[in-house]
């Protein structure tokens, strides 16, 4: 199986698991005499090999990805950093400030055309490695 595929498995199988728990809250307590419409052992019994099943995928998975963990994690810290730079709020020049009753006078070193610049360089990379990765989990066996 091919990784993307296998990430497909993985959801799926993280989408089971939360259904047997629901199931289990659900129907663990019912007013006596009551049918119980799942047996609850049985759901126990399903439950583990699900979490089984994902843990042996989830293994393979971090297995087969060893060649582009760099990759990975590199994509993951340049998604947070564009975020911060997104979320980064900046101030230059006159500005009425909610903690002071006058207008301010604001100078920023990071200017706003610097940052969404700089923002676009880094989803530029980020879309780069993406599709390295995307083409990795697309012709990788596991």
């Amino acid at each position: 199986m091919k990784i993307a595929k296998a990430l497909k498995q993985k959801n799926k199988i993280v989408a089971e698991l939360k259904m047997l728990r629901e199931r289990i809250e659900e129907y663990n307590s019912v007013i006596s005499g009551n049918p119980r419409p799942y047996d609850i052992t049985e759901i126990q019994v399903q439950l583990m090999t699900k979490m089984q099943e994902l843990v042996s995928l989830k293994t393979r998975l971090a297995q087969a990805n060893t060649l582009v963990y760099s990759k990975i994690f590199e994509l993951s810290e340049l998604k947070g950093l564009a975020k911060f730079y997104k979320d980064l709020e900046i101030k230059d020049g006159l500005s009425k400030d909610h903690r002071y009753d006058e207008t301010q006078n604001y100078e920023s070193e990071l200017k706003v055309k610097q940052r969404d610049e700089l923002v676009s360089e880094l989803e530029a990379r980020i879309e780069i490695i993406q599709d390295e990765l995307d083409e990795f989990n697309a012709l990788t066996e596991i």
